[in-house]
């Protein structure tokens, strides 16, 4: 950010929050860099599906999830295990809960190790393309410093995903 780099620091500061979401320093440095954008683009959002099912896990991070997984996974079979061997009527809710909050911190872990691949805009101008190719009609640009999308790769070229959904082929050298 102070060698004038906007888009790697924006980049980087990305997958610092990725790593850890509750890193603060990293939260204020990337809403300083998105200060000094041109267009000020929100990032990105997630698929659908992730949006609609785990909208509860914002602020987990990937190791949190796999150990609270894990945990609930545990507690389940000792729930089944207490049952067979004293079949009291709050363990079958006690070891359905568990299995439920396993399969759910599970797909939040998943989800957080397959991330979708956002990527910044690393020049002042970056044009996206109809097509693979630089004699294509330039569809949109980008600004330093624009997250988006990695939808597809062929080659040199990927195809980018705006917050919009507007999609387009950029050379993968514009791009951190």
């Amino acid at each position: 950010y102070r060698q004038g780099r906007i888009g790697a620091a924006i980049a980087n500061y990305e997958r610092a929050l990725r790593i850890n979401p509750g890193m603060e320093g990293a939260q204020h440095n990337l809403a300083q860099a998105l200060a000094n954008t041109d267009r000020r683009l929100p990032r990105p959002a997630a698929p659908r599906w992730e949006r609609i099912l785990l909208f509860w896990d914002e602020g987990l991070s990937p190791g949190f999830a796999w150990t609270g997984a894990l945990t609930a996974w545990c507690l389940f079979w000792i729930a089944l295990a207490l049952r067979a061997w004293r079949p009291l009527p709050y363990l079958r809710t006690m070891a359905t809960l568990c299995i439920l909050i396993a399969l759910a911190l599970s797909l939040s872990a998943w989800a957080k190790s397959q991330p979708s691949r956002l990527a910044v805009a690393a020049a002042e101008r970056v044009s996206a393309h109809y097509g693979t190719s630089v004699t294509e009609t330039v569809r949109f640009e980008l600004h330093e410093g624009d997250r988006v999308l990695i939808d597809e790769q062929e080659g040199d070229w990927v195809r980018v995903v705006l917050e919009n959904g507007d999609r387009g082929w950029v050379r993968r050298d514009g791009l951190v």
